[in-house]
């Protein structure tokens, strides 16, 4: 099955270059995981996961190897958990032996875990995801699914270079950053690459016709001073509009939307109008436990992370369980890595820079980061380059002005500092052509004289003339007053 899958992918992305991004993230860092027997809700003859896992890689160009087919027994969208034996044996290890196999240990930086595959460890308030970001350890013991125990704690996960050496960390096992596909749908799911691919094209981090906005009216002010209210200056620093609700009400509208930062409120809320490209973070107690909303609720009963998923958003993130303040993601510093031009984070390296409020929290717990790793609104297209080349014409001195032939001592008018190969055309107001005079007729490369008379050689009446300058790539016009 897998040869077939390869086979597929190759005639899909054989003639897609690798794209470096701003964020010095590679297309070949990337490995994508899709889930065996997941529904096929589009009658192709594929999973819905295999569906996302192909179009991501052949729109971003991830090469045809980087693929990982797992069969954990999910098969359908109430599928979420798995236990943790399960996770060991059909997560963890297929995806070791897949990194060692291939030599990929140290080169892999990014999993993308695509629609089905399960998200939730039966019995605990981890999530998959936060496991596998550090696979090589053996689960149990300080992984044990509880929070406060971590290998990885204090850790905060901003990428240097293109090491596995993260910020307070110095252990030996490398550390993945794993972001989802997913969502309510498999349209929705692969939808999250073309917004995001859609927004780097258009420029977000240059051009600002959209609102961010900051919902801070919750009852924990501690949090909200260190998370969310930073951002109001972050917003307009960077030149955003912004609108903040300070009061214990949600926002009841937001258009125009493209970031949110906000709390606290358990289900969905506010009638948003995301923008392409839109980052939302909400957090609260398991706002993304059912983020593919499989018990079909409607939008406000929805957890967050499902109501901004069916509502157009380009990624979010948020907890499966209940996470404690000190747990969840410090939204500030998500923002800042983002959306600042000297940072250049993408959304993975961004999100995981946030993991956790509290430094002692535990980063392989319970936070699911949906959306495109790779997203990074600096890596929009370069501006076409404009060289922008002088006129030699605009050295050109004309004297003397007014001009009066009769009492001219420079033996006429003239046009001097020419470029090579310069031509003189004398005109009237109603742009009838009256003398032409090339610069080398008058054996002189850098001037030329009018006499004040047409091609006949008659003086012409007094009144305002015209002039134009050219040589075949360049011109240059103006007045001429003559006076007898």
């Amino acid at each position: 099955m897998l040869r077939k899958i390869l086979l597929v992918l190759v005639a899909i992305t054989a003639c897609i270059p690798a794209v470096l991004l701003a964020s010095d993230a590679t297309p070949d860092q990337v490995l994508v995981i899709y889930e065996k027997n997941w529904t096929d809700s589009d009658g192709n003859g594929k999973s819905d996961s295999l569906d996302v896992a192909e179009y991501y890689m052949s729109k971003r160009g991830i090469p045809v190897a980087n693929i990982l087919e797992v069969d954990t027994g999910a098969t359908q969208p109430y599928d979420t958990h798995l236990s943790l034996a399960n996770y060991e044996t059909k997560l963890a290890a297929p995806l070791r032996n897949w990194l060692d196999t291939n030599s990929m240990k140290d080169k892999i930086f990014y999993i993308v875990m695509c629609l089905g595959v399960p998200y939730g460890i039966t019995g605990t308030s981890t999530c998959a995801d936060a496991l596998l970001t550090d696979p090589y350890t053996p689960i149990g013991g300080t992984r044990s699914g509880t929070f406060g125990t971590s290998p990885v704690r204090n850790v905060t996960f901003e990428r240097v270079s293109n090491s596995h050496i993260w910020s307070g960390r110095s252990s030996l096992t490398p550390y993945y950053l794993v972001c989802r596909m997913d969502g309510p749908s498999l349209a929705i799911a692969k939808g999250l690459v073309d917004k995001a691919m859609k927004a780097e094209a258009d420029k977000l981090w240059k051009y600002h016709p959209y609102k961010a906005y900051v919902d801070s009216g919750s009852a924990f002010p501690s949090f909200e001073d260190d998370c969310i209210l930073p951002n109001v200056g972050i917003f307009s620093g960077l030149g955003w509009e912004v609108k903040q609700e300070t009061g214990a009400l949600l926002f009841s509208f937001l258009p125009n939307c493209l970031w949110y930062s906000g709390t606290y409120a358990h289900t969905y809320r506010g009638a948003f109008t995301f923008e392409t490209g839109a980052v939302a973070l909400h957090m609260e107690s398991m706002v993304a436990w059912d983020f593919r909303n499989r018990n079909n609720r409607t939008l406000f009963n929805q957890t967050w992370c499902a109501g901004f998923l069916n509502t157009g958003v380009t990624a979010t993130a948020g907890t499966i369980d209940e996470p404690y303040l000190s747990g969840v993601l410090m939204q500030n510093v998500f923002f800042d890595r983002f959306l600042k031009p000297e940072n250049k984070f993408n959304f993975a390296n961004a999100i995981y820079a946030a993991n956790a409020y509290s430094a002692g929290s535990s980063a392989d717990w319970m936070m699911i980061m949906i959306g495109d790793p790779l997203y990074c609104i600096f890596n929009s297209p370069a501006d076409p380059v404009v060289v922008v080349t002088a006129n030699p014409f605009d050295p050109v001195k004309v004297y003397p002005q007014p001009f009066n032939p009769e009492t001219s001592t420079t033996g006429g008018m003239r046009w001097s500092e020419l470029p090579i190969d310069a031509k003189l055309e004398i005109s009237d107001g109603t742009g009838t052509l009256l003398k032409t005079i090339n610069e080398v007729d008058q054996g002189n490369t850098t001037i030329i004289r009018w006499d004040g008379k047409d091609e006949a050689g008659n003086l012409l009446p007094r009144g305002m003339y015209y002039y134009a300058l050219s040589n075949g790539a360049f011109k240059k016009t103006g007045k001429i007053a003559y006076v007898r």
